[in-house]
């Protein structure tokens, strides 16, 4: 197997980016700075903020709905072909998860979509970071993707729960294969 380094992933993380923002058509200004960031904890917190005024004041009553009404051209350019509806799902999924995180913190959850804001953001950038390794989750986790992809997926930062958890809930068989195998298989050392 080929050594790869800091060095080898942060190029991998710069042409995805730089492809991103190439083939990115017809954003509207905000839909350019909510574009992934080669800095993982780098989101745009104005934008963020903005977001959750919108769920606050009840304009949108979802985060899809934000989405679809707000940014159309920004998931067309992150999401996978074919896997919007997915996305559009996790979206709206989020506000069953806890909105608090942290060893000290009570776990809370909330009706409203506006805590999740960032977390949407981050799940955006997830979705994009799925293109780049191919656009099959299930591939990513039993190491069917190449060598050096699989490498920058285990230390740069993807966090796939949302992917993961809409995917099984949505029934994809091969997503569900992957995890049983990753779980109950012998001699496993795919991601998980």
């Amino acid at each position: 197997m080929a050594e790869f380094t800091y060095d080898s992933r942060k190029k991998i993380t710069e042409k995805w980016i730089a492809k991103i923002k190439g083939e990115a058509k017809d954003l509207s200004d905000m839909e350019r700075k909510l574009l992934p960031s080669p800095y993982r904890y780098n989101l745009p917190q104005t934008e963020a903020e903005w977001m959750e005024k919108q769920l606050e004041s009840g304009k949108y009553l979802t985060l899809s709905e934000l989405y679809r009404r707000e940014f159309p051209h920004l998931v067309a350019a992150c999401v996978p072909k074919g896997m919007e509806e997915t996305f559009y799902y996790a979206l709206d999924q989020m506000n069953q998860y806890q909105m608090t995180a942290g060893w000290y913190r009570r776990s809370l959850r909330s009706g409203s979509y506006a805590p999740f804001a960032e977390q949407s953001l981050r799940l955006l950038r997830a979705y994009a970071q799925l293109e780049l390794y191919g656009g099959d989750l299930a591939d990513v986790l039993t190491v069917n993707v190449a060598p050096e992809l699989y490498d920058h997926a285990r230390n740069e930062h993807f966090t796939y729960a949302g992917i993961l958890a809409a995917q099984i809930d949505r029934g994809d068989e091969k997503t569900i294969n992957a995890v049983k195998d990753i779980l109950f298989g012998e001699n496993n050392t795919a991601m998980m």
